[in-house]
């Protein structure tokens, strides 16, 4: 099966309105995981994923990510319930997971 890529299909397209910094292009982090080429995610690459990008996040946001609330965030933001996130649903996932308190 192949997948068309395309610019609605990037992190830079879903990630844009959130303002941060990574030490590596989640790009790249998604490729590590993301061995099938589906585009998708299960739990467990998910949360591997997750914890990449509290690695390569900018500090101050990756002292918000609580990794105890991986379970529940991820039956959150996996909007089709179909056990899998797509990179659409990460980014909501990540967007929520790494923001900064007010």
């Amino acid at each position: 099966m192949t997948s068309l890529k395309n610019d609605k299909d990037t992190f830079s397209y879903y990630m844009k309105s959130f303002k941060c910094n990574f030490e590596r292009p989640l790009e790249n982090i998604w490729g590590d995981y993301d061995k099938d080429k589906t585009g998708q995610l299960d739990k467990e690459q998910s949360r591997q994923f997750i914890q990449q990008v509290s690695l390569v996040i900018q500090r101050d946001k990756a002292y918000n990510y609580d990794k105890s609330k991986f379970d529940q965030m991820f039956m959150i933001f996996d909007e089709d319930k179909n056990g899998m996130l797509s990179k659409a649903e990460m980014c909501q996932f990540i967007k929520i997971a790494f923001k900064k308190d007010k």
